[in-house]
């Protein structure tokens, strides 16, 4: 079996989604930084159930700030799921660690298609409770995965594809 790639996310998306990341997370730290540091400086000034009001709310700014942090970081390192004879492996990156699911591990493969028919989403369980969701709706290689999936495993353990939010 030759082995299937599927990337985290293509290119175009890569460089949207970054581009978009960087100036959330920077749009937030310019308006955050020069608040924080005159809070800081006047933090012995003040009672203490205000300061600790006033942690709570910088913690949740900086919160929000990590957050398209974290997404441009994993953009960055677009990890791969592969498919091969071995299993399905996805790779590690800084926020979480690598997946490896042998052939007889995957208990079910639950798969989501657009309204044009088009596989956006393949979530492969194993019996342990590990989980490797592959959803890159730009890269046209899901199709052929979800055909391989199928053949390989059966229907017993690979459901039909369904649309999100469908009436």
């Amino acid at each position: 079996m030759i082995p299937i790639e599927i990337p985290y996310a293509t290119t175009p998306i890569r460089l949207f989604m970054g581009f978009a990341c960087l100036f959330i997370a920077s749009f937030i730290f310019w308006w955050f930084t020069p608040k924080f540091v005159t809070f800081l400086r006047q933090f012995r000034t003040v009672k203490a159930s205000i300061a600790v009001a006033g942690a709570f709310i910088y913690a949740v700014m900086f919160g929000f700030a990590l957050i398209p942090s974290a997404i441009f970081i994993e953009l960055v390192e677009n990890p791969k799921t592969t498919l091969s004879d071995a299993g399905i492996f996805e790779d590690a990156t800084v926020l979480h660690g690598s997946t490896r699911i042998g052939w007889n591990e995957i208990q079910k493969v639950s798969c989501l298609i657009s309204r044009s028919g088009r596989v956006t989403s393949l979530t492969i369980r194993a019996s342990d409770g590990r989980k490797i969701s592959v959803g890159n709706s730009g890269t046209p290689v899901l199709g052929p995965t979800y055909d391989l999936l199928h053949a390989r495993l059966g229907d017993g353990i690979v459901e039909r594809c369904w649309v999100p939010f469908r009436q």
